[in-house]
């Protein structure tokens, strides 16, 4: 077995057991419901929005901040995410984004600008191509 199929194992494991936990848990809305600068289309970000816009809904969704996120805050520290969370950042942005994050740079994305930063220069990149 690859280890990209064992990375993909393990996630998807991650995944089913985070939604099992949560399951039946009363999470608070959203908050990028009521952000007008996010555009949502089909349950999907619109593709057109900007990076650190995308990437801050993605975070709101999975974390439910109390107050608008700043590139300072740190997703563990200051948002209260914890490993699972931070698994399921690294799968919403993959899919979001449409690319594969490496473990290694995983590990880098500790506050909300380290992930718009990481995922501007990937979307640049990929463009690049």
């Amino acid at each position: 077995m690859s280890y990209r199929q064992q990375r993909t194992i393990i996630l998807a494991t991650v995944g089913i057991v985070g939604a099992l936990l949560w399951s039946g848990c009363d999470r608070p809305q959203s908050t990028t419901a009521n952000n007008p600068t996010v555009v949502r289309k089909k349950g999907k970000l619109d593709k057109s929005a900007p990076v650190s816009e995308r990437v801050k809904a993605i975070i709101a969704e999975q974390l439910v901040p109390k107050n608008e996120l700043k590139q300072s805050d740190r997703i563990v520290e200051d948002l209260g995410g914890d490993s699972l969370d931070c698994v399921e950042l690294i799968m919403a942005f993959e899919e979001e984004f449409s690319l594969e994050i490496p473990d290694n740079e995983a590990v880098k994305l500790k506050t909300v600008g380290d992930c718009v930063s990481f995922l501007e220069r990937a979307a640049a990149k990929k463009h690049a191509k």
